[in-house]
C-alpha cells in the first residue's frame, strides 16, 4: 500500500470542513442550555372555559311516504368519429447532384494477335471390323 501525503490532502480538506460545522453549532446549543436553565419552575396552567350541555330539541318521528319515482331511461350516447389524417403536401428542397467530370481508363495500344499455322497432324480414320449378331428368335 502505497502512502503520500497528496491523498491525505482532500481529507484534511473534509476534516476542516465538517470541524467549522461542528463549532458553527456550539452557539446555538449553549443558546438552548441557557434557556432550558431559565425557565421557570413551578408552572401554573391557565384555566380555559369548558362547555356545558346544552338540552337540545326533542325530534318527533314523522310518517314517511316512500314513492318510486321512475328513472329516466339511458339516451344514446354520442360515439367518436374518425377523422382521417390526410398530410398536406410541403416542398422540401433537395440536394440535386450536378454531372462532374471523371477521369477513366484510357486503353492502352497493345499488339493485335495473329493466326499461326499450325502443322497437320495425322488423324486415324475408322477401321471397319465384324460384330457378331445373334440369331433372331
Amino acid at each position: 500500500m502505497n502512502f503520500s501525503f497528496d491523498s491525505l490532502r482532500g481529507r484534511q480538506t473534509l476534516y476542516a470542513v465538517l470541524i467549522g460545522i461542528i463549532l458553527a453549532t456550539l452557539p446555538c446549543y449553549l443558546a438552548g442550555f441557557i434557556a432550558v436553565s431559565r425557565a421557570p419552575l413551578n408552572v401554573t396552567e391557565t384555566p380555559t372555559a369548558t362547555p356545558s350541555d346544552i338540552p337540545s330539541a326533542t325530534l318527533v318521528p314523522t310518517e314517511e311516504f316512500h314513492t318510486q319515482t321512475p328513472s329516466p331511461t339511458p339516451t344514446d350516447t354520442v360515439t367518436p368519429t374518425h377523422t382521417p389524417f390526410i398530410p398536406t403536401e410541403t416542398f422540401t428542397p433537395t440536394l440535386t447532384p450536378t454531372a462532374s467530370w471523371t477521369p477513366t481508363a484510357t486503353p492502352t495500344e497493345s499488339s493485335t494477335p495473329t493466326a499461326t499455322a499450325a502443322p497437320p497432324t495425322p488423324t486415324p480414320s475408322p477401321t471397319a471390323s465384324e460384330t457378331p449378331s445373334s440369331p433372331p428368335p
